[in-house]
């Protein structure tokens, strides 16, 4: 498996695509925010099936996403003098509010968070399908809640998870049949992956699909999930691999990277040329500041929060052994 990375390497892989493409014409961060959506499902299924206590788990998963995120919208909100509304504490719908973003990349955690809240439903209905028919059923309800999504967001302007539910069914599906045999193999994956965007610059009335700034016939997001749809079995071979220690801390450094990268690019563009030089310096301002917030402030946090996890998970299964 020489062509594959494993499973944290790939997630720091996706947060650079998200910095080349704020710091570049091309369309690339969409995609690579699509496939943290399929990683998220596939890890939030697992996490799911080691305790279904629902309160644990949405414990688990705020811990995960909101100190970090709140420390850094405050010291955002402090260095550049932005006012931090209800909707910026608490995540939920700040995606749809006109300007309401401190960071620039809250949208995601916003979608996220939403889909935290539905996934025991989802589950739900899934089980329900799989008890009475093939498992392949399970994508019609995600396809028919994603168009509501799609419609809502169009007279409403919600900007809500049911639009994304297939790029998190993916990661779901990965998990729940991991041993799933896919027709096309990994390498042709991450190769018909690769070759879409270049295939996209060369036919000039297409190039609007790769680089901003071009009207499109199609919405960005539904365009980067069939695009991410592609690289599916490429994932499923990559999670297949065991993260070592280091390989953990690669991929959980990408958090911090995402969520601080977009304030720093703002404001060095108003101090320094835009030109390659100012980029090369912001991209080393980003990445020592990702560094001191991992070390200082995210690691701690991620202790807290495992701490957290495994004492509601002792307390679980203490309950669950006395009522049997």
């Amino acid at each position: 498996m020489k062509s594959i990375v494993a499973p944290g390497a790939f997630r720091l892989i996706l947060a650079f695509l998200v910095i080349i493409s704020h710091l570049s014409s091309f369309n690339v961060g969409r995609v690579a925010v699509i496939l943290f959506f399929t990683l998220s499902g596939y890890w939030v299924k697992a996490l799911w099936e080691n305790d279904k206590n629902l309160y644990d788990f949405w414990i688990n998963r705020i811990l995960r996403i909101w100190p970090l995120y709140f420390i850094c919208i405050l010291l955002t909100s402090i260095c550049f003098g932005y006012a931090i509304s209800i909707y910026n504490i608490l995540l939920f719908g700040v995606s749809s509010v006109k300007n309401g973003m401190i960071l620039g990349v809250e949208w995601s955690l916003d979608i996220e968070l939403q889909f935290y809240f539905i996934l025991p439903f989802i589950l739900w209905i899934n089980g329900e399908i799989n008890k009475k028919s093939s498992h392949i059923l399970f994508l019609l309800p995600i396809l028919i809640a994603s168009v509501t999504g799609w419609i809502l967001f169009h007279y409403t302007g919600f900007r809500n998870t049911l639009m994304y539910l297939p790029a998190f069914a993916f990661g779901m599906f990965m998990h729940e049949y991991n041993e799933f045999d896919y027709k096309i193999n990994y390498k042709i994956s991450l190769f018909i992956f690769c070759a879409i965007p270049l295939i996209l610059l060369a036919i000039d009335p297409l190039k609007c699909l790769i680089v901003k700034g071009k009207p499109t016939f199609i919405d960005e997001d539904i365009f980067a999930m069939i695009w991410a749809s592609f690289l599916i079995p490429w994932i499923s071979a990559s999670l297949k691999i065991k993260s070592s220690i280091w390989d953990r801390h690669i991929g959980n450094i990408s958090y911090p990277l995402y969520l601080v990268h977009e304030p720093i690019i703002k404001y060095m563009t108003k101090i320094i040329d835009s030109g390659t030089f100012g980029k090369l310096i912001s991209l080393s301002i980003i990445i020592i500041v990702t560094v001191i917030a991992y070390i200082i402030l995210d690691i701690p946090l991620e202790k807290f929060r495992k701490n957290i996890v495994r004492k509601n998970l002792a307390r679980s299964r203490h309950q669950t052994s006395h009522m049997s």
